[in-house]
């Protein structure tokens, strides 16, 4: 039980990965003692988001059934309980057991967040990145400085942060004309590229497009921005990443 009661301040920064690590410490329980336990999941996706259903809610299921229903997760979409950047600060303290975020959120925390939320021309393909992450250390390197604020970090996905927009970029002063939702260094760098970013939480980010206040976002990929209905208030898709 103290290795259970130990990992119940984990954070997975996107959640699957940390499937086998909660079931082995549920494995290392005494078989006669079946306690049941539910462990508060706030995610920084809104419940419309394709990831919190094929990740989060996936999730939720593999657990249920691995641990013979022992180990139930509450989810909580964003901005229920806590604000997407408060989630990592959550998770440390001890008021959820567990959490979703852009490890953009985490960056005044783990200084190699920054990286993993995605750096500028870093990479072309989605192999890359996981190599670099698994292949090369990165996430033992991000999980071993999230250890330090008592959270264990797991990464589930990389994948492209691509751009839709309201209405083509033909030269440069339709670029830095345009106003972004972005988060982390990517918000850095539009800005210093010359557009104006600025960070809007998912579940406003609809809303925020639709009335102007933003002209463009990133929000993962286009799966993402699809699941999200951005293109019904944005109708163009940047590419490259």
């Amino acid at each position: 039980m103290n290795l259970f009661a130990k990992a119940r301040k984990n954070l997975t920064v996107y959640a699957s990965a940390l499937t086998i690590g909660v079931s082995a410490v549920l494995s290392a329980a005494p078989a006669a003692a079946q306690e049941t336990f539910t462990w508060k999941v706030q995610s920084h996706w809104p419940g419309a988001s394709s990831s919190y259903t094929d990740s989060l809610g996936r999730l939720q299921r593999v657990l249920d059934e691995r641990t013979d229903g022992r180990l139930k997760l509450k989810l909580y979409e964003a901005g229920a309980l806590f604000k997407a950047q408060e989630i990592f600060n959550a998770v440390s303290r001890g008021i959820l057991e567990m959490g979703t975020i852009s490890p953009s959120y985490a960056q005044d925390k783990v200084s190699l967040a920054g990286i993993a939320s995605g750096l500028p021309f870093a990479f072309r393909n989605v192999w890359e990145a996981e190599y670099f992450h698994q292949g090369m250390g990165f996430e033992q390197m991000l999980r071993d400085e999230a250890a330090e604020h008592d959270v264990y970090w797991a990464t589930d996905k990389v994948y492209p942060t691509e751009m839709v927009i309201k209405k083509p970029i033909k030269n440069w002063e339709d670029f830095t004309s345009l106003k972004i939702r972005s988060s982390g260094v990517l918000q850095k760098f539009l800005t210093e590229a010359g557009a104006a970013a600025s960070y809007i939480p998912g579940s406003e980010l609809y809303s925020a497009m639709d009335s102007g206040i933003v002209d463009g976002a990133h929000w993962g990929a286009a799966q993402g921005a699809a699941s999200m209905g951005l293109y019904e208030v944005a109708k163009y898709h940047v590419q490259p990443a």
